[in-house]
């Protein structure tokens, strides 16, 4: 009894508590997104919309400076401290709308070439005109979360967040019912912009919120503590999702853009478990591990949370391979059957991927930007090369097959880079 009593009385387990409503909705509304997504518009509609969401992960993190884990993690850090932290917010905001601004002009003026680029045709141009003009808004709606996560405000952050989950199912629903694949292009860059209301009225009933906050003044100090994160977010940003075009553009090159949706649902089928993974990582995880100081209470607090998230993960990444032959036509359709090859080791590369984010959220919290750069683009450049190695050798059932290569080699890797922490024993 003492043993339960102390796991729920735990920070991790109070934080998951209070984020698993909002996880569970937002699991939900994609589940119901994703499902009439498949139904409607097929595998080859769902590539179209993974070229999308990957190419709008690269433009928000120009859109804002790629701060938002600094400005979570300046907030955290020095929130008894009200100078500073107007200057950390003060500073954030016109570097979000200095580069909004502009990142929504060139996609306005280049539309046309970014809908070649990424679509291989020009019909989707529109799109991105739109999204050029919403970006200033959808990229305000994340530096107020960062904000509200930095204080710990963790109801008003769980609250925008179900906002955001319903909204965003409203406005997929109704789009891809009349509009079909150019309607669910239209929702991923457009209900953001609605949810920033929701956000900024959180923020300013907040008891410590001063509209002088984010008129204080421009600091280079801040900047500078700012850039270390802006390079770690926007290599990530690049890396990540120009690896995913290269891959699917390969798949549908070599195999077929049916294929690529194939490998877009599978993907979707790992982002149902990452999310509550994430949650939990994002709200609690980077604010606490930026407040340690002391190795000791560094690998106390990475030892605690594997011991609560790695049976989770081990667990759900089992049952959705036991229960694949149920869970993809009632996720997807049937048109996706042939996803259940690719499962098994997509579930273990599943694993060894949330064991990698436990350890090596330290190089967020600590901003250790050279070692995050050379290891974000290494692994993101092997997962291309075994990803193309294992698909000429397998075809589309390599590509499993080098996602669950790539991420053990990286835990592998983070073990090593953090052997000092995670293998600590104090003399």
């Amino acid at each position: 009894m003492k043993i339960i009593n102390r796991i729920i009385n735990l920070p991790l387990i109070k934080v998951s508590s209070i984020t698993s409503i909002s996880t569970f909705i937002k699991m939900l509304t994609a589940f119901i997104t994703t499902k009439i997504a498949a139904v409607l518009i097929g595998p080859s509609g769902l590539a179209l919309v993974g070229q999308l969401q990957n190419f709008s992960s690269i433009v928000m993190a120009i859109a804002t400076g790629g701060i938002n884990t600094g400005v979570t993690k300046y907030v955290a850090e020095y929130k008894n401290s009200k100078n500073k932290i107007r200057i950390f917010i003060s500073t954030a905001l016109k570097i979000n709308l200095t580069l909004s601004t502009f990142v929504g002009i060139v996609l306005i003026l280049l539309s046309s070439y970014f809908s070649e680029m990424i679509f291989h045709s020009k019909n989707y141009s529109s799109i991105l005109i739109i999204f050029g003009i919403t970006i200033i808004l959808y990229s305000l709606n994340i530096l107020f979360l960062a904000i509200l996560n930095g204080l710990k405000e963790f109801k008003k952050y769980v609250f925008v967040n179900i906002i955001s989950s319903i909204t965003g199912l409203v406005f997929s629903i109704s789009l891809i019912y009349f509009l079909g694949v150019y309607g669910a292009l239209l929702s991923i860059v457009t209900y953001q912009s609605v949810v920033v209301i929701i956000t900024s009225i959180m923020l300013f009933k907040s008891d410590w919120f001063n509209v002088k906050y984010f008129l204080f003044g421009f600091s280079k100090l801040a900047l500078k503590k700012y850039l270390g994160y802006t390079l770690m977010v926007i290599v990530s940003a690049f890396s990540v999702p120009v690896a995913s075009i290269v891959i699917r553009n390969y798949i549908t090159i070599n195999l077929s853009l049916n294929d690529a949706g194939i490998w877009e649902g599978l993907n979707q089928l790992t982002n149902v478990v990452l999310m509550f993974i994430n949650s939990t990582i994002i709200t609690y995880y980077i604010p606490r591990l930026s407040e340690l100081k002391e190795k000791s209470s560094l690998q106390k607090e990475i030892f605690t949370t594997a011991k609560i998230i790695l049976p989770i993960a081990f667990f759900s990444a089992l049952i959705i391979y036991l229960l694949k032959d149920l869970i993809i036509p009632f996720l997807f359709s049937s048109k996706f059957f042939p996803m259940r090859e690719l499962v098994l080791f997509q579930m273990i590369g599943l694993f060894f991927k949330i064991s990698n984010i436990i350890v090596a959220t330290q190089l967020h919290a600590k901003a250790m930007v050279k070692e995050f750069v050379i290891l974000e683009i290494l692994f993101n450049f092997t997962y291309v090369i075994f990803a193309i190695f294992f698909i000429n050798h397998w075809g589309l059932y390599g590509i499993s097959i080098a996602f669950a290569l790539n991420y053990f080699l990286l835990f592998t890797t983070m073990l090593f880079v953090f052997r000092d922490t995670v293998f600590f024993k104090k003399n």
